[in-house]
């Protein structure tokens, strides 16, 4: 077996100086993940990023609504403003969501954002009222027309009356049988 080359620079140890490098920039990392998680980025954070902010805001005695009604309506990205209408449904504001959804329409709207609002209005009791606007907000999509987002994706109009469906399902369901709203759907 042959000896291993010498090394240009002896003294200095590439493992080393990654292991520092690494440790170095793991605060940096940890305050994006902080970030991402309170703007609802990361998988899963949407509910905690609205709680850790509720709590604060309730913690000092304010009051978050117009914090959140300006992230429903003019949010860095559709999970933030999912989370926002979270919040606010849970404070008796799905009008307030249900005016923003009525509001979107091509590019701005994505599938992830009408999907994220009409699960949020699903998950309230339904009323007649909300019933009607949410068909009336179906039947402005034609099913076999293609619609292109900001983000360059693409949905049918028949993807948007499958959500708006589903959605007055589970809110009809909640309100004429809550003990069976809960069940698994699997």
């Amino acid at each position: 077996m042959a000896p291993e080359p010498a090394s240009p620079f002896p003294l200095f140890d590439m493992n080393q100086f990654v292991g520092m490098m690494s440790r170095f920039l793991q605060g940096p990392e940890q305050a994006m993940r902080v970030y991402r998680e309170l703007l609802g980025l990361e998988g899963g954070s949407r509910e905690k990023s609205v709680d850790f902010m509720a709590q604060l805001a309730r913690g000092y005695g304010l009051d978050a609504t117009p914090l959140f009604e300006g992230v429903l309506r003019f949010g860095p990205t559709d999970t933030a403003r999912v989370a926002a209408a979270a919040y606010l449904a849970e404070q008796g504001r799905e009008e307030t969501v249900l005016e923003v959804l009525e509001s979107l329409q091509p590019p701005v709207l994505t599938m992830t954002l009408l999907s994220g609002l009409a699960d949020v209005l699903a998950a309230r009791p339904a009323t007649a009222a909300r019933i009607d606007r949410l068909t009336a907000f179906g039947k402005r999509f034609e099913d076999a027309t293609h619609y292109t987002t900001l983000l360059l994706g693409d949905f049918t109009g028949r993807d948007v009356k499958r959500v708006i469906r589903r959605a007055i399902a589970e809110s009809l369901l909640r309100r004429d049988a809550p003990d069976t709203a809960d069940w698994p759907r699997e």
